[in-house]
């Protein structure tokens, strides 16, 4: 097992007032007190070449915490799944590594443990996990699918208790795309299995799946018009019944002869939905959104963007119908995509709009609604040059209340209506898919989580940590080696070299004279080095 050193830094943190707002109607709508608004990034080094690790999703919990769970490597080959627990304050509770599967989707499960979604890291299994309330064991099932690739694109908890698992198929014996759901009891077993598909359209995608009041599910993907493998994917929306079977779908056509996709779809408090998804434009890409009443009819379909091309990744809607949508926006000054945020009302008008800078920007980035009406974003950012996790809590303004913090800026893309008639869409069904089932259990790993922070270059943490303060370089001997500990630093500074892990000096003669006296207690100042990048002095 590879050495590991993690960290966790902090941006910006504050305390957030959220007011009640109106449900739809006069009857006002109150949200739990307000929580702490804060951005943090989680991250981890290792010894190995090529890390990386990205938030996938989050919940919060009864007690008004967090989980927050994304893929990584950090730990070598072939990988898993790094699950983190928070409290409100974004602080590290517990965090827990479960090593070969990649987990997606996490659910609170009345015991205190947590139900975790995923697939194996081949692609080839579909994974269910309960993990236990401190993260240290876990046991679940294996389904083994009947394709040569599949992919999980969404679940989401039914109202019996059990879940939906919404992926897709390569069979390849047809070289085309299927869609895939799945039905499992609250205890794990499969219910049913529906393979759909077109003899019309070839390839069918099922992105996101949302529950309705009425038990039907609505789910958002694409299909591709041109009737072979090509490049006319348009927008497709469908609604099921609770078995499986298909009451309706269908695609918009705005006569723009443009590729469109659908991400996500959610219920909206009216009885109706919501999906976004992107679409090409004129210039670049375009953010889709698309309201249906309680009826399945169209209300609205809006094209929201700029010239420098937008793209959205989810989207929730709160009780009070506000509709936050998140994607990502180019960022012209820096050359980067940032995190956005753009808040909807029911009528599909801009209320405001945010975006979020992070070191190397946004990935596959998730929101939930927070019971005080604000939202959890859940991403991946730059952690000392590697991809680590990045989770940001905002109120119900997009804002961070923290004039120290300048990672939000405005913008002002607007919304433009874009008319477009319904296409209904033949779906067949595939109901003999059989998946064979195993079980499994064992532990997960703690990492170490030593809190690093930016001792010599700027203090994130604020100046209760201190800095370190460096002085000349040291005397090194042939082996690269300081030859003492006190050689050529003054009385009562120490010599040391860059480090890649907290333990093993890389050798290339850099060694630097320092105190760690002003650093957190249990902890020390080292000269740190990242693939041979110098990362500055941190405390560890």
């Amino acid at each position: 097992m590879n050495s590991k050193l993690c960290l966790s830094l902090v941006c910006c943190m504050s305390i957030v007032v959220v007011l009640g707002c109106s449900k739809g109607g006069s009857d006002p709508y109150v949200f739990e007190p307000e929580l702490p608004t804060w951005a943090r990034t989680y991250g981890c080094y290792t010894s190995s070449n090529n890390l990386t690790s990205s938030a996938r999703a989050g919940l919060q919990t009864v007690d008004r915490d967090y989980l927050v769970i994304g893929q990584s490597n950090w730990m070598g080959d072939p990988g898993g799944s790094w699950v983190l627990s928070l409290t409100n304050s974004g602080d590290v509770t517990w965090n827990r590594f479960i090593e070969g599967y990649r987990m997606l989707y996490p659910a609170a499960l009345a015991s205190g443990a947590y139900l975790l979604l995923g697939e194996s890291i081949d692609n080839k299994n579909l994974v269910r996990l309960e993990l236990s309330a401190d993260g240290s064991t876990f046991s679940g099932q294996v389904f083994e699918l009947s394709a040569e690739f599949w992919h999980l694109y969404s679940a989401t908890s039914t109202k019996d208790g059990g879940t939906l698992l919404v992926s897709d198929l390569l069979l390849a014996e047809e070289l085309y795309g299927q869609a895939r759901v799945m039905k499992l009891s609250s205890a794990g077993a499969v219910v049913w299995e529906r393979g759909y598909g077109s003899s019309t359209y070839k390839d069918i995608n099922f992105m996101d799946v949302a529950q309705n009041s009425d038990g039907s599910h609505t789910i958002a993907g694409t299909v591709d018009i041109s009737q072979s493998s090509g490049n006319a994917n348009r927008f497709l929306v469908s609604q099921f019944d609770p078995n499986g079977g298909v009451s309706w779908a269908r695609y918009y056509d705005d006569q723009r002869n443009k590729k469109e996709w659908a991400v996500a779809v959610q219920p909206t408090p009216d009885g109706g939905l919501v999906a976004v998804g992107s679409t090409e434009g004129d210039e670049a890409t375009d953010i889709l959104v698309l309201k249906l009443d309680k009826n399945s009819q169209l209300v609205w379909r809006k094209l929201i963007g700029t010239s420098g091309g937008e793209q959205a990744l989810d989207v929730v809607v709160r009780p009070d119908g506000l509709i936050a949508v998140l994607g990502t926006i180019m960022d012209t000054q820096d050359e980067q995509q940032d995190i956005w945020l753009v808040a909807l009302a029911p009528d599909g008008s801009i209320r405001w709009q945010r975006a979020f800078s992070l070191p190397g920007g946004p990935a596959s980035t998730s929101i939930i609604m927070t019971d005080d009406g604000g939202f959890l974003i859940s991403d991946s950012s730059k952690v000392g040059g590697t991809n680590g996790y990045a989770v940001l809590h905002v109120d119900g303004e997009g804002q961070i209340d923290d004039s120290a913090c300048t990672m939000i800026r405005e913008t002002n893309a607007q919304a433009v209506e874009a008319a477009a008639s319904p296409v209904e869409v033949s779906l067949d069904i595939d109901a003999d898919m059989r998946s064979s089932l195993s079980t499994i259990s064992g532990m997960s790993e703690e990492l170490d989580l030593y809190g690093l922070v930016d001792c010599g270059q700027g203090d994130p943490l604020g100046p209760e940590w201190g800095d370190a303060t460096v002085g000349d370089s040291c005397d090194c001997s042939p082996a690269n080696k300081c030859v003492g500990p006190q050689t050529g630093c003054e009385l009562g500074l120490t010599c040391i070299g860059h480090y890649n892990d907290g333990g093993n000096p890389i050798g290339d003669c850099s060694h630097w004279c320092y105190t760690h006296a002003s650093c957190p207690e249990g902890t020390t100042c080292h000269l740190l080095s990242i693939n041979n990048v110098n990362m500055g002095m941190w405390c560890y």
